[in-house]
């Protein structure tokens, strides 16, 4: 699904030029099931989320240098 989301968001005129894409490295998956008692439960293949480096991040920084938003999320190594 990697290349289907980069499409829409340069669609959308998001800057995609810190996107990395890892050859043959499936993107992360979720998906969110309720049980019998309504409560949610949360499942989760990491796929490329786990290989992102605090390399990858050092790389990528000097690009954030204009306001903007920066969206991360918990799916990816902690220590990144």
């Amino acid at each position: 699904f990697g290349d289907e989301a980069v499409q829409l968001w340069r669609a959308e005129g998001v800057d995609c030029s810190a996107v990395r894409q890892m050859v043959g490295t499936p993107t992360m998956a979720g998906i969110i099931i309720l049980d019998a008692a309504g409560e949610n439960r949360i499942i989760t293949d990491p796929g490329a989320n786990a290989r992102l480096t605090g390399t990858d991040v050092e790389t990528f920084a000097a690009t954030w240098t204009s306001p903007g938003i920066l969206l991360t999320q918990l799916e990816i190594p902690v220590e990144t």
